[in-house]
């Protein structure tokens, strides 16, 4: 792999390899094939963060029949200070699992938009909106999910 720094404008880590997955279940095959990632960070200002991300990799699944899958996923997402105390967050994904041992394939897309209040240097409200849904090619699987949250948040 390798990182990149351009002056903290422009970070970023990119990987590339190889993957190889075997079981002991002689009626699972094994899984196996290119396994990447990549992440680029770009402070377009100081208020307003792009964060970009790429990758693939092997996932274990319950699914009969499946070894494993390949989950190929690219996301976006920007953090933007609009008011020193108000912040607005969005992001979306998009994401591919291509099943090994049978013939299955989902899409899966997520998006989300969050506002956070910051109330003090240690607790903040936070009104929230996630969209999601994955449509698949096996009967039955497909779902739609619209989750929206309000909450106070405390740290330390």
């Amino acid at each position: 792999g390798v990182s990149l720094d351009l002056g903290g404008l422009l970070f970023g880590d990119v990987f590339f390899g190889y993957k190889k997955q075997e079981f002991d279940d002689t009626q699972l095959s094994a899984v196996e094939g290119p396994d990447f990632g990549a992440d680029l960070t770009w402070n377009v200002t100081p208020l307003t963060t792009i964060v970009g991300s790429a990758s693939r990799t092997i996932r274990e699944t319950t699914i009969r029949g499946a070894s494993g899958f390949f989950a190929t996923r690219g996301s976006l997402s920007v953090d933007h200070e609009l008011l020193r105390n108000l912040l607005i967050l969005l992001d979306g994904s998009f994401q591919n699992n291509d099943y090994e041992g049978i013939t299955r394939s989902d899409d899966i897309f997520s998006a989300r938009a969050e506002a956070r209040y910051l109330i003090n240097r240690h607790a903040y409200l936070s009104g929230s909106y996630r969209f999601r849904r994955r449509d698949s090619d096996a009967v039955g699987q497909d779902f739609t999910n619209n989750v929206g949250l309000v909450s106070v948040r405390v740290q330390y």
